[in-house]
């Protein structure tokens, strides 16, 4: 039995695509769970958030349908206009540096937006197959 905490939603994913990587293009997957992140104020020394992880791939990374995917949310949960992309304080290794934005909701990072770093596919034996992605705590929104 394989007991594990995930920080992040986006290595399932990235799995999940490698799996169906023979279905037709484009493909997009999308998943929302919880996550566990440390926290050293609660008694257990950890606490859940729940998030949401979506990626798309095909010919072309398709970043703009992962966008309009994060428009689309960010309506649907009544915050229209309060989000922002911060490409410059984006860190995340996983994404393609310069393709690759914090999503911001007032002064606060709640997530990650950009093309997934080939390095990235071919360690997941996804292959060569160019693909975006974002990843979003939804407990900010709620």
């Amino acid at each position: 039995r394989i007991e594990a905490c995930r920080t992040s939603l986006l290595p399932g994913i990235l799995k999940t695509l490698r799996e169906n990587r023979s279905m037709k293009l484009p493909l997009r997957l999308f998943e929302v769970g919880d996550v566990v992140l440390k926290d050293p104020s609660r008694e257990v020394g950890a606490r859940n958030r729940r998030k949401m992880a979506a990626v798309f791939a095909s010919t072309h990374a398709g970043f703009e349908i992962i966008k309009a995917l994060l428009d689309h949310l960010v309506t649907v949960l009544g915050r229209k206009g309060e989000v922002t992309l911060d490409p410059h304080a984006c860190q995340d290794d996983a994404f393609f540096p310069g393709r690759r934005a914090n999503v911001v909701l007032g002064s606060k990072t709640v997530g990650v937006i950009g093309w997934i770093h080939p390095k990235v596919l071919k360690n997941f034996s996804v292959g060569s197959m160019p693909s975006s992605a974002l990843e979003l705590d939804l407990e900010e929104f709620i």
